[in-house]
């Protein structure tokens, strides 16, 4: 009889499955948990839980024991769907803020982020939170990388390791914490979170906008992000890169975001196709970077003189914000991040090989640029090969 009723209760975890649930009571019993488990030995079993411990022996248990089997059921229903999960959630700590809070502080804690970066991750996420209980599970739907960092966390429930969710970097980050880096990732492309190459950092390269400008032209998709001389730290994605030139890169996923004083995201309005710009030395065109601008209008700019930008509040094509906080700023650093793989070039094979043409004979308007901004000719030896000697004879 036990063994069928033990098999029956298996079966009912249809998200879980029977073999987790098995390993899942078999390291309980190894941990000395048979069908229920008080606060001590809740907290002996998930460290990294123990300060929900008196929720969950509250909410799904009786006289101060956890039964296994509302352990199970909770896992399950995290695996089920957002508005299970959501509902599971809220079971335990009522209202959507403080699902939020308990969540972000869990992760937190298990990646090692300092009080101050949770409590800016926290705030972003309760900024961005506009559900009430009964729809709370719309927010996981809108933000699944809120979905995401709960399941990390509660994953720890049935012995299972969270997924890092914050991206490898090559090259060091200095003008963003994890939280920060968190918050952006969250609102980039599914392919674009995983991996973040320095393409430019003022501290390393030097202050130099023809530098900074040879490194991202052409470069792919990425991350600018600035900290000016008042001190705020501030940015934006540009979905497609920078191509040097008088004419715009990107579409609608392009987003502004704040990192001091506070995390903050500033999405596109869709009415504007002026996304990514990058231009140099010309007479009758803005000569800089920048996003979502046209003429003398930016909300984010960067100009050719390098050290000053220009930033006005609340543009049409995006959110209303003033990014910088101040409509002319300093420079104090900036550093540019391709995220995702480095796109293959239009010149280059599906084995990476590049065209014996050279690039630069192909488009001479970017040999232009590039000779201006102190790139030089570094692909001449991607032209066709010289004739051998006799073969014009």
């Amino acid at each position: 009889m036990g063994a069928e009723h033990s098999k029956t209760k298996s079966q009912n975890y249809v998200n879980l499955g029977k073999g987790r649930v098995d390993e899942v009571r078999a390291q309980l019993k190894r941990l000395g948990v048979g069908e229920s488990l008080d606060l001590k030995s809740f907290e002996k079993v998930y460290p990294g839980l123990r300060q929900i411990g008196p929720n969950f022996i509250e909410k799904f248990g009786k006289n101060g024991h956890l039964p296994v089997s509302q352990v199970l059921n909770f896992a399950d229903n995290m695996l089920s769907d957002h508005q299970s999960f959501s509902q599971a959630l809220l079971t335990i700590f009522e209202t959507p803020e403080e699902t939020i809070s308990v969540v972000t502080s869990l992760f937190g804690s298990q990646n090692d982020f300092s009080y101050g970066q949770i409590e800016a991750l926290t705030q972003y996420w309760n900024s961005l939170q506009r559900h009430d209980s009964a729809t709370f599970y719309k927010f996981f739907n809108e933000h699944p990388y809120f979905y995401q960092m709960s399941e990390s966390v509660f994953s720890q429930l049935i012995f299972l390791k969270g997924v890092n969710l914050l991206p490898r970097t090559i090259g060091k980050v200095d003008l963003m914490d994890e939280s920060a880096i968190l918050m952006v990732c969250s609102n980039l492309p599914n392919d674009k979170q995983q991996e973040w190459t320095q393409l430019f950092s003022s501290v390393s390269h030097g202050s130099s906008f023809s530098r900074m400008m040879s490194a991202v032209n052409d470069a792919g998709p990425c991350v600018v992000t600035i900290e000016s001389n008042s001190g705020n730290v501030f940015g934006f994605y540009a979905s497609d890169g920078f191509h040097a030139g008088p004419n715009y890169l990107g579409n609608e996923t392009c987003f502004l975001f704040q990192v001091r004083p506070q995390l903050r995201t500033f999405f596109a309005t869709g009415r504007t196709r002026n996304y990514a710009y990058l231009n140099f030395q010309q007479q009758s065109l803005p000569n800089g970077l920048g996003l979502g601008g046209t003429g003398d209008v930016w909300p984010i700019f960067l100009h050719e003189e390098y050290g000053t930008g220009s930033s006005q509040a609340n543009s049409s094509h995006f959110d209303k914000c003033h990014i910088a906080g101040e409509e002319n700023f300093g420079i104090r650093k900036l550093e540019v991040w391709r995220v995702g793989a480095k796109p293959r070039s239009a010149h280059e094979d599906e084995n990476g090989v590049i065209s014996e043409k050279s690039i630069l004979d192909k488009d001479p308007e970017a040999r232009a640029m590039l000779e201006m901004a102190g790139r030089g000719l570094k692909s001449d030896a991607y032209r066709d090969p010289a004739p051998l000697l006799g073969e014009n004879e």
